[in-house]
Protein backbone atom coordinates (compact mmCIF):
# COMPACT_ATOMS: atom_id res chain seq x y z
CA UNK A 1 0.00 0.00 0.00
CA UNK A 2 1.33 3.22 -0.63
CA UNK A 3 1.19 5.91 2.33
CA UNK A 4 2.00 9.53 2.65
CA UNK A 5 3.09 10.81 5.68
CA UNK A 6 1.70 14.45 6.63
CA UNK A 7 3.81 16.29 9.11
CA UNK A 8 5.18 19.57 10.53
CA UNK A 9 8.63 20.20 10.97
CA UNK A 10 9.30 24.05 13.42
CA UNK A 11 12.12 24.75 10.76
CA UNK A 12 9.76 25.21 8.29
CA UNK A 13 7.94 27.97 9.83
CA UNK A 14 10.75 30.06 10.71
CA UNK A 15 11.54 28.53 14.43
CA UNK A 16 14.76 27.30 16.11
CA UNK A 17 14.85 23.38 16.77
CA UNK A 18 15.12 24.09 20.84
CA UNK A 19 12.94 26.84 20.34
CA UNK A 20 10.29 26.73 23.62
CA UNK A 21 8.03 29.36 22.41
CA UNK A 22 6.11 26.85 19.86
CA UNK A 23 6.85 23.39 20.19
CA UNK A 24 3.80 21.55 18.61
CA UNK A 25 5.98 20.24 15.82
CA UNK A 26 7.30 16.83 14.73
CA UNK A 27 11.65 16.80 14.49
CA UNK A 28 12.27 15.14 11.57
CA UNK A 29 13.79 12.10 13.66
CA UNK A 30 10.70 11.72 14.63
CA UNK A 31 9.17 11.30 11.02
CA UNK A 32 11.71 8.76 10.03
CA UNK A 33 10.84 6.50 12.72
CA UNK A 34 7.29 7.12 11.86
CA UNK A 35 8.19 6.26 7.85
CA UNK A 36 10.94 3.65 8.75
CA UNK A 37 7.74 1.49 11.08
CA UNK A 38 5.61 1.91 8.27
CA UNK A 39 8.06 0.35 5.81
CA UNK A 40 8.55 -2.38 8.21
CA UNK A 41 5.40 -3.28 7.79
CA UNK A 42 5.49 -3.58 4.13
CA UNK A 43 4.13 -0.32 2.44
CA UNK A 44 5.90 2.06 0.07
CA UNK A 45 6.12 5.48 2.01
CA UNK A 46 6.01 9.02 0.79
CA UNK A 47 7.21 12.21 2.92
CA UNK A 48 4.84 14.66 2.21
CA UNK A 49 4.68 17.47 4.62
CA UNK A 50 2.76 20.16 6.10
CA UNK A 51 -0.96 21.37 4.65
CA UNK A 52 0.64 23.50 1.71
CA UNK A 53 3.05 20.01 0.93
CA UNK A 54 0.05 18.19 0.47
CA UNK A 55 -2.07 20.38 -1.84
CA UNK A 56 0.90 20.85 -4.21
CA UNK A 57 1.59 17.11 -3.78
CA UNK A 58 -2.49 16.25 -4.74
CA UNK A 59 -2.00 18.96 -7.95
CA UNK A 60 -0.02 16.76 -9.40
CA UNK A 61 -0.32 12.82 -7.81
CA UNK A 62 -3.30 10.53 -6.98
CA UNK A 63 -1.62 7.48 -6.17
CA UNK A 64 -2.10 7.67 -2.22
CA UNK A 65 -3.79 4.86 -0.85
CA UNK A 66 -4.21 6.16 2.64
CA UNK A 67 -2.49 9.43 4.19
CA UNK A 68 -0.40 8.79 7.82
CA UNK A 69 -1.69 12.33 9.51
CA UNK A 70 0.98 13.31 12.55
CA UNK A 71 0.20 17.24 11.00
CA UNK A 72 -0.64 19.82 13.91
CA UNK A 73 -0.57 22.79 11.82
CA UNK A 74 0.53 26.82 13.12
CA UNK A 75 -1.64 28.97 14.88
CA UNK A 76 -5.19 29.01 14.94
CA UNK A 77 -7.65 26.62 16.82
CA UNK A 78 -8.47 25.04 13.62
CA UNK A 79 -4.91 23.94 12.97
CA UNK A 80 -5.18 20.56 13.32
CA UNK A 81 -8.05 20.16 11.23
CA UNK A 82 -6.67 21.61 8.18
CA UNK A 83 -5.14 18.35 6.40
CA UNK A 84 -8.36 16.19 7.66
CA UNK A 85 -10.79 19.14 5.61
CA UNK A 86 -8.44 18.62 2.41
CA UNK A 87 -7.81 15.30 2.71
CA UNK A 88 -11.66 14.87 2.73
CA UNK A 89 -12.24 17.56 -0.28
CA UNK A 90 -10.22 14.74 -2.03
CA UNK A 91 -11.81 11.60 -0.44
CA UNK A 92 -8.98 10.10 0.55
CA UNK A 93 -8.85 8.59 3.26
CA UNK A 94 -6.07 9.19 6.50
CA UNK A 95 -5.90 8.03 9.91
CA UNK A 96 -6.68 9.76 13.15
CA UNK A 97 -9.86 11.95 13.56
CA UNK A 98 -11.23 14.28 11.53
CA UNK A 99 -11.37 18.16 11.09
CA UNK A 100 -13.92 18.96 13.64
CA UNK A 101 -13.21 16.65 16.08
CA UNK A 102 -9.54 17.74 16.23
CA UNK A 103 -10.42 21.51 16.31
CA UNK A 104 -12.96 20.58 19.17
CA UNK A 105 -10.17 19.46 21.35
CA UNK A 106 -7.43 21.92 20.52
CA UNK A 107 -9.94 24.18 22.25
CA UNK A 108 -9.53 22.69 25.65
CA UNK A 109 -12.22 25.27 27.27
CA UNK A 110 -14.71 23.40 24.77
CA UNK A 111 -13.03 19.57 25.53
CA UNK A 112 -13.02 20.94 29.49
CA UNK A 113 -17.09 21.60 28.97
CA UNK A 114 -17.74 18.48 27.06
CA UNK A 115 -15.98 16.63 29.89
CA UNK A 116 -18.28 18.55 32.37
CA UNK A 117 -21.40 17.67 30.61
CA UNK A 118 -20.63 13.91 31.50
CA UNK A 119 -19.72 14.97 35.28
CA UNK A 120 -15.73 14.12 34.96
CA UNK A 121 -14.31 16.50 36.99
CA UNK A 122 -11.82 18.84 36.55
CA UNK A 123 -9.90 21.88 37.59
CA UNK A 124 -11.96 24.94 38.80
CA UNK A 125 -11.02 26.92 36.17
CA UNK A 126 -11.78 30.83 33.90
CA UNK A 127 -10.68 32.05 30.68
CA UNK A 128 -8.93 35.46 30.41
CA UNK A 129 -9.84 37.30 26.99
CA UNK A 130 -8.46 40.53 25.20
CA UNK A 131 -11.82 41.75 25.77
CA UNK A 132 -12.19 40.42 29.33
CA UNK A 133 -8.75 40.73 30.67
CA UNK A 134 -8.99 44.38 32.24
CA UNK A 135 -11.89 42.72 34.93
CA UNK A 136 -9.82 39.37 35.32
CA UNK A 137 -6.41 41.18 35.60
CA UNK A 138 -8.07 43.98 38.44
CA UNK A 139 -9.17 40.52 40.54
CA UNK A 140 -8.58 36.61 40.09
CA UNK A 141 -11.27 34.73 41.12
CA UNK A 142 -9.10 31.85 42.13
CA UNK A 143 -6.15 31.28 44.88
CA UNK A 144 -3.45 31.19 43.98
CA UNK A 145 -1.76 29.25 42.42
CA UNK A 146 -2.88 28.88 39.36
CA UNK A 147 -1.78 27.18 35.94
CA UNK A 148 -2.04 29.33 32.85
CA UNK A 149 -2.10 28.30 29.65
CA UNK A 150 -2.81 29.26 26.22
CA UNK A 151 -5.75 27.57 25.04
CA UNK A 152 -5.60 26.63 21.83
CA UNK A 153 -2.08 25.21 22.12
CA UNK A 154 -0.53 22.14 22.47
CA UNK A 155 2.68 20.01 24.00
CA UNK A 156 3.28 22.07 26.98
CA UNK A 157 3.99 25.11 25.57
CA UNK A 158 3.02 28.86 27.39
CA UNK A 159 2.28 26.64 30.50
CA UNK A 160 3.07 28.33 33.75
CA UNK A 161 2.20 27.77 37.35
CA UNK A 162 1.93 31.07 39.22
CA UNK A 163 2.02 32.03 42.72
CA UNK A 164 1.03 35.41 42.98
CA UNK A 165 -0.96 38.26 41.37
CA UNK A 166 2.27 39.74 39.86
CA UNK A 167 2.88 36.56 37.82
CA UNK A 168 -0.31 35.99 37.41
CA UNK A 169 -0.63 39.49 35.27
CA UNK A 170 3.17 39.16 33.49
CA UNK A 171 2.02 35.67 32.15
CA UNK A 172 -1.86 36.63 31.29
CA UNK A 173 -0.62 39.32 29.08
CA UNK A 174 2.52 36.82 27.71
CA UNK A 175 0.47 34.78 26.39
CA UNK A 176 -2.67 37.18 24.91
CA UNK A 177 0.18 38.98 23.08
CA UNK A 178 2.95 35.66 22.31
CA UNK A 179 0.21 33.43 21.01
CA UNK A 180 -2.85 35.73 19.93
CA UNK A 181 -4.92 33.13 22.22
CA UNK A 182 -7.46 33.33 24.98
CA UNK A 183 -5.97 31.79 28.36
CA UNK A 184 -7.19 29.17 30.31
CA UNK A 185 -6.71 29.49 34.36
CA UNK A 186 -6.81 26.68 36.92
CA UNK A 187 -6.85 25.57 39.78
CA UNK A 188 -3.77 23.93 40.44
CA UNK A 189 -3.85 20.25 41.30
CA UNK A 190 -0.86 18.58 43.54
CA UNK A 191 -1.30 15.13 41.71
CA UNK A 192 0.60 12.89 39.65
CA UNK A 193 0.63 13.50 35.54
CA UNK A 194 -1.62 10.46 34.09
CA UNK A 195 -1.92 9.89 30.21
CA UNK A 196 -3.81 7.62 29.17
CA UNK A 197 -3.44 6.27 25.37
CA UNK A 198 -6.47 5.08 23.18
CA UNK A 199 -6.24 2.61 20.37
CA UNK A 200 -9.41 1.81 18.03
CA UNK A 201 -10.07 -2.09 16.72
CA UNK A 202 -13.09 -2.52 14.43
CA UNK A 203 -14.94 0.06 15.72
CA UNK A 204 -14.02 -0.59 19.33
CA UNK A 205 -12.30 1.60 21.91
CA UNK A 206 -9.64 -0.06 23.84
CA UNK A 207 -7.04 1.74 26.23
CA UNK A 208 -3.59 0.51 25.62
CA UNK A 209 -2.86 1.16 29.32
CA UNK A 210 -2.40 3.67 32.22
CA UNK A 211 0.69 5.47 32.53
CA UNK A 212 2.30 8.34 34.96
CA UNK A 213 5.21 10.78 34.46
CA UNK A 214 6.82 11.66 37.34
CA UNK A 215 10.51 12.90 37.78
CA UNK A 216 14.01 12.06 38.30
CA UNK A 217 13.51 11.33 41.92
CA UNK A 218 10.20 8.93 41.01
CA UNK A 219 8.28 11.82 42.80
CA UNK A 220 4.91 13.96 40.98
CA UNK A 221 6.02 16.57 38.78
CA UNK A 222 5.33 20.11 39.90
CA UNK A 223 4.51 21.06 36.29
CA UNK A 224 4.71 19.60 32.91
CA UNK A 225 5.26 21.97 30.71
CA UNK A 226 7.26 22.67 27.35
CA UNK A 227 11.00 22.48 29.12
CA UNK A 228 10.41 19.59 30.93
CA UNK A 229 8.66 17.44 27.99
CA UNK A 230 12.19 18.59 26.55
CA UNK A 231 14.78 18.79 28.57
CA UNK A 232 13.44 17.46 31.70
CA UNK A 233 14.70 13.87 33.19
CA UNK A 234 10.85 11.57 33.54
CA UNK A 235 10.00 8.75 34.42
CA UNK A 236 7.19 7.03 32.63
CA UNK A 237 5.87 4.14 34.17
CA UNK A 238 2.45 1.78 34.73
CA UNK A 239 0.10 4.00 36.52
CA UNK A 240 0.27 3.06 40.21
CA UNK A 241 -3.38 4.12 40.81
CA UNK A 242 -6.30 1.73 42.56
CA UNK A 243 -7.98 -0.68 40.08
CA UNK A 244 -11.37 1.64 40.69
CA UNK A 245 -9.49 4.43 39.30
CA UNK A 246 -7.93 2.87 36.50
CA UNK A 247 -11.25 1.58 35.66
CA UNK A 248 -12.63 5.46 35.77
CA UNK A 249 -9.76 6.60 33.84
CA UNK A 250 -10.31 4.20 31.00
CA UNK A 251 -14.19 5.11 30.99
CA UNK A 252 -13.55 8.75 31.62
CA UNK A 253 -11.04 8.53 28.32
CA UNK A 254 -13.25 6.17 26.39
CA UNK A 255 -16.41 8.66 26.84
CA UNK A 256 -14.62 12.23 25.85
CA UNK A 257 -13.31 10.12 23.03
CA UNK A 258 -16.37 8.59 21.92
CA UNK A 259 -18.12 11.90 22.15
CA UNK A 260 -15.76 13.65 19.39
CA UNK A 261 -16.44 10.80 17.39
CA UNK A 262 -12.79 10.30 17.08
CA UNK A 263 -10.96 7.65 15.12
CA UNK A 264 -7.75 5.25 15.10
CA UNK A 265 -5.81 6.29 18.47
CA UNK A 266 -5.59 9.21 20.61
CA UNK A 267 -4.66 10.14 24.27
CA UNK A 268 -6.35 12.42 27.26
CA UNK A 269 -4.39 13.78 29.76
CA UNK A 270 -5.54 13.61 33.82
CA UNK A 271 -3.88 14.93 37.05
CA UNK A 272 -4.38 12.61 39.95
CA UNK A 273 -5.06 13.98 42.96
CA UNK A 274 -2.81 13.10 46.31
CA UNK A 275 -5.13 14.69 48.61
CA UNK A 276 -8.44 13.25 47.83
CA UNK A 277 -7.38 10.53 44.75
CA UNK A 278 -9.82 12.07 41.99
CA UNK A 279 -8.39 12.40 38.42
CA UNK A 280 -8.95 15.55 36.94
CA UNK A 281 -9.30 15.57 33.67
CA UNK A 282 -7.00 18.03 31.43
CA UNK A 283 -7.33 17.75 28.03
CA UNK A 284 -7.64 15.51 24.65
CA UNK A 285 -5.22 14.45 22.18
CA UNK A 286 -6.79 13.46 18.70
CA UNK A 287 -3.16 13.53 17.42
CA UNK A 288 -1.14 12.24 19.97
CA UNK A 289 2.83 12.12 19.10
CA UNK A 290 4.09 8.45 18.37
CA UNK A 291 7.67 9.70 19.13
CA UNK A 292 9.68 6.57 20.55
CA UNK A 293 10.29 8.37 23.83
CA UNK A 294 7.07 9.71 23.97
CA UNK A 295 3.90 8.66 26.05
CA UNK A 296 1.92 6.90 23.81
CA UNK A 297 4.60 4.79 22.62
CA UNK A 298 5.92 4.12 25.93
CA UNK A 299 2.54 3.09 27.57
CA UNK A 300 2.35 1.02 24.99
CA UNK A 301 5.76 -0.78 25.48
CA UNK A 302 5.05 -0.81 29.17
CA UNK A 303 2.16 -2.94 28.17
CA UNK A 304 4.02 -5.36 25.69
CA UNK A 305 3.30 -4.36 22.95
CA UNK A 306 5.95 -3.09 20.14
CA UNK A 307 5.97 0.20 18.85
CA UNK A 308 5.55 -1.73 14.88
CA UNK A 309 2.41 -3.31 16.77
CA UNK A 310 1.02 0.20 17.30
CA UNK A 311 0.99 1.16 13.94
CA UNK A 312 -0.09 -1.80 12.62
CA UNK A 313 -2.75 -1.19 15.01
CA UNK A 314 -3.59 2.22 13.93
CA UNK A 315 -3.18 1.22 10.06
CA UNK A 316 -5.82 -1.34 10.57
CA UNK A 317 -8.19 0.76 12.06
CA UNK A 318 -8.20 3.27 9.32
CA UNK A 319 -8.83 0.35 6.51
CA UNK A 320 -11.85 -0.91 8.29
CA UNK A 321 -13.27 2.54 8.43
CA UNK A 322 -12.53 3.18 4.40
CA UNK A 323 -14.14 -0.54 3.79
CA UNK A 324 -17.24 1.05 5.48
CA UNK A 325 -16.98 -1.92 8.30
Amino acid sequence: MKIGITYDVKEEYGFEKLDLRFTDFLAMEEVSFIKESLEGLGHHVTLIGNVIALNEYLRKNTDLDLVFNMSWGYRGRNREGLIPAVLESYNIPYTGTDAYGCSSCLDKLHIKLLAQSFNIPTPDYFVVTKHNKYHYLKECPLSFPLIVKPNSQGEGMGVAKVDNCREYRIYIEKILNEYEDSVLCEEYIDGIDITVPLIEREGHLDTLGILEILDKNMQPLDIYDAETKMFGETIKRRASVPAKSEQRLSQYTKQIFAAIQGHDFGRADFKFSVQNGTPYFLEMAPLPSLAYHNSYISCAMEYGYTPKDVFKMIIDSALYRKNGK
